[in-house]
């Protein structure tokens, strides 16, 4: 873009805030930072990992756990819940709610 072009673009932008400063939206309209974390997500990494690993950890540490570090939401998975996680997808029970 030239000088020229860049000088109009900011006589745009000027004209369009009237003259004053350019304000963040806010509300409903404003940017939201928000966590997706989910038990199915954590369960889809979790399958992603493969089952030897999963194992691995439920040998050496008795259970899963994995943390959000967005949110720090804890999710942990017994070695019920961990086997649940590498059946197919209709043949699984409903997530207990008392954790996440």
């Amino acid at each position: 873009m030239t000088e020229s072009g860049i000088d109009a673009l900011a006589e745009d932008t000027a004209a369009d805030t009237e003259g004053g400063a350019v304000e963040p939206l806010v509300g409903d309209e404003g940017p939201r930072f928000a966590c997706t974390c989910s038990r199915e997500r954590v369960s889809s990494m979790l399958r992603s990992l493969g089952r030897d690993e999963i194992e691995s950890i439920i040998a050496e540490q008795g259970q899963v756990e994995v943390g959000c570090d967005f949110c720090g939401a804890q999710y942990r998975f017994d070695p019920v819940d961990a086997a649940q996680v590498f059946l197919q997808p209709h043949a699984q029970p409903p997530a207990t709610p008392n954790l996440q």
